[in-house]
């Protein structure tokens, strides 16, 4: 399991056509034991962008992946804002 920091937003301009609050998950910073899924987020850096949609049972979170690099501040830029990838699950 990585690591990550998650933000509560009203919006975010990867997702500008939200229309219910959206959940970033931030993987700046990743690393708790060198777990193989850890060390792949480090080479492949992700930026997750989810809203929440209402369900039977309580919110269901759907959302995208982008690709690109963190700097130093943990900020991210999506190497291509345009092209996401699908959550795997």
């Amino acid at each position: 399991m990585a690591k990550f920091t998650t933000r509560l937003l009203d919006s975010h301009p990867l997702a500008p056509r939200a229309k219910s609050n959206l959940v970033i998950l931030n993987y700046a910073d990743v690393l708790t034991k060198p777990y193989l899924a850890e060390l792949l987020l480090t080479e492949v850096q992700v930026y997750d962008v989810q809203v929440a949609i209402k369900g039977k049972y309580g919110p269901v979170f759907v959302g995208k992946t982008w690709l690109g690099k963190y700097d130093e501040k943990g900020e991210f830029t999506a190497s291509d804002p345009n092209n996401t990838k699908p959550l795997s699950g």
